[in-house]
């Protein structure tokens, strides 16, 4: 791949020369379905002339429907694209050539200006493309707001992408009243970080009324973002968020709380909203003045919903489920929290000062890692049956990440004077954070991260690792938690469709458990005791009629691990232990186990945690 670095004056020349020529380009016949666009420092700014041009005299799309394509193994120095000629039905489909290396597609701003704002009027579909989001002048960010969508009825797809150092808003929506769905499949928005604003670096956001049809977020990585997806006002009617991780979300990964559908599971959150909650801050976030969760669920009312679907739904209709999620704090950045930072000794948080009430007297400031749901949010679960909380590790459970979320203690420092100068803490100067996972340069071309890397063709090509050692796995799916691009082999047999059906099925029947999916929960008794247990747990049951039976234990992904009994039993109550050993008396390693029990007709099955 070429050099990725440009001298300044011939990037400047070649991108004047083409952005004055634009028009000047033929136009493609109009039954051309794809075009094929040239890359390469020689053909500087010929994306968004082709694609600028590509429009018939007086306004609207020759093909609205046409597919851009981008060659592999090359870089492409783009300026500003603008579509906006009111026609809502036309797509713009940028899509990288398969095979081999994805395309990188770098900013490039005539000299003494900011990068402009790609503007469509329409849809956009991003797939198998690599976007830096700094221009290689400087590194400077290539604009506040890189895609600003303006129509009703659009949808927003990017699959297969990964946007790299961004800053601002990566896509935004403006005057949008109705229709919009929004699709990320694996993807990754890599070091979406501001050395100055914690709330800035939004992969998507935009008027806090702008409603959204559906979000749907699966097998996508976001680190180092500000405030990820969705402001707190804007209504969406299905929220779908599947095997996503998120890391260092400087505030909150997802604001909005006004949902009619809302599936949370198997997304890993490491360190979100890490500067932590106090007074003066969650009381004007949260509506109901009370701390953010990670997850949060809040009433369905006029005011709350906002506007665009033309009703308000009941709770009663509400379908939420939170299940096999796993939100850790890295504990490198407990001092932090612990007030380690602070010169006043009687200070047991994390900031200085102190807030004065109205009766002016003085309130300590409460900074605390974040949670992951509410008392609101916990409320709803116990009041309606609708709304489902099953298998979630909350804080308590270190996955052991392949890198660390934080480098070392010198890292969470750093962070730690960072959050104390948002905050305003007295006599702490402005500072620039120093923490990201690629290099933040926009000089190097992405992958090994040095002038001699060759860009990628997978994500898990990355230099960062974001599988882990933990012993956990869905029981939606038995798969890993988090996005799956960082174990290729789980990928590579993942199917979008299933994986939602997989979700669907979790909701309905809250208490499957893949891996062991020919046993129906028959609501007979069956439980165990102590549970989570070290040492010994009793499993009972009652049988309705004599039977032969068999009572088996298995591990999270089926596998049998130990039987305890399988033999005619009478009718009535039984107990059996289990020790968390296997077959062979060796101890199983920490985790969740299955019991399942099958009696003739009967057929039930439970769950325990054992822990070393």
């Amino acid at each position: 791949m070429e050099d990725f670095i440009m001298k300044k004056n011939l990037l400047t020349s070649v991108v004047l020369t083409f952005l004055f020529a634009g028009l000047a380009y033929s136009q493609v016949p109009a039954e051309q379905d794809t075009i094929i666009i040239e890359g390469g420092v020689e053909n500087l700014g010929n994306m968004e002339t082709i694609i600028n041009a590509d429009t018939l005299t007086g306004g609207g799309r020759i093909n609205p429907d046409r597919v851009y394509m981008l060659r592999k193994n090359t870089i492409y120095y783009q300026q500003s694209i603008v579509i906006f000629d009111g026609d809502s039905d036309a797509t713009l489909s940028i899509v990288g050539e398969e095979g081999e290396k994805k395309p990188v597609i770098v900013f490039i701003p005539p000299e003494g200006l900011a990068m402009n704002t790609n503007l469509v009027t329409g849809s956009i579909v991003l797939k198998n493309t690599y976007w830096h989001g700094r221009d290689v002048y400087n590194g400077t960010p290539a604009g506040f707001m890189n895609w600003l969508m303006l129509a009703n009825n659009t949808k927003l797809v990017v699959e297969d992408c990964v946007y790299d150092v961004g800053w601002g808003r990566i896509f935004g929506i403006q005057e949008v009243k109705e229709g919009l769905s929004v699709f990320f499949k694996n993807s990754y928005f890599r070091d979406m970080s501001d050395p100055w604003m914690q709330w800035v670096c939004q992969v998507i956001g935009g008027d806090e009324k702008s409603p959204i049809d559906t979000i749907w977020i699966e097998n996508t990585t976001m680190t180092n973002t500000g405030l990820a997806l969705a402001t707190r006002h804007q209504p969406i009617k299905v929220g779908y968020f599947n095997h996503n991780t998120f890391i260092n979300e400087t505030k909150y990964w997802l604001q909005s709380m006004n949902m009619e559908q809302a599936y949370y599971a198997n997304n890993m959150f490491i360190n979100c909203n890490w500067l932590g909650e106090d007074i003066n801050h969650y009381a004007v976030q949260h509506l109901d003045s009370m701390l953010y969760g990670i997850i949060n669920v809040d009433t369905l009312t006029e005011n709350t919903w906002m506007t665009g679907f033309g009703y308000v739904p009941s709770m009663d209709d509400a379908k939420i489920l939170i299940s096999d999620n796993l939100q850790w704090v890295n504990r490198l950045l407990y001092p932090y929290y612990e007030g380690a930072y602070n010169d006043v000794a009687d200070y047991a948080v994390s900031y200085l000062t102190e807030v004065v009430d109205s009766s002016q007297v003085p309130v300590p400031v409460e900074n605390t890692p974040a949670i992951f749901m509410n008392d609101l949010t916990r409320q709803f679960i116990n009041d309606y049956d609708n709304i489902i909380a099953t298998t979630n590790y909350e804080n308590d459970t270190d996955p052991g990440l392949v890198t660390p979320s934080v480098a070392s203690q010198e890292a969470a420092d750093s962070m730690a004077i960072y959050a104390q100068s948002r905050y305003g803490v007295p006599d702490i100067p402005e500072v620039k954070h120093n923490w990201h996972f690629g290099d933040f340069n926009a000089g190097t071309v992405p992958g090994i991260e040095t002038e001699e890397g060759d860009g990628i063709t997978q994500i898990a090509d990355l230099v960062e690792d974001f599988s882990y050692t933990a012993n956990i796995r869905s029981e939606i799916d038995g798969r890993p938690l988090g996005a799956l691009h960082w174990w290729p082999e789980e990928l590579a047999t993942w199917d979008s469709e299933e994986g939602w059906n997989q979700v669907l099925y979790k909701y309905n029947n809250p208490d499957f458990i893949s891996g062991v999916s020919e046993a129906e929960v028959s609501g007979q008794y069956i439980q165990s005791y102590p549970n989570p247990f070290s040492e010994l747990t009793q499993i009972g049951f009652q049988l309705d009629h004599s039977a032969i039976v068999n009572l088996t234990v298995y591990n999270i992904h089926g596998q049998q691990v130990v039987t305890l009994v399988n033999q005619e039993l009478p009718a009535g109550a039984h107990t059996y232990q289990w020790n968390g050993t296997n077959a062979s008396g060796e101890k199983v390693t920490s985790g969740m186990y299955i019991y399942k029990l099958d009696a003739g007709s009967q057929s039930m099955t439970g769950r325990t945690l054992f822990v070393k």
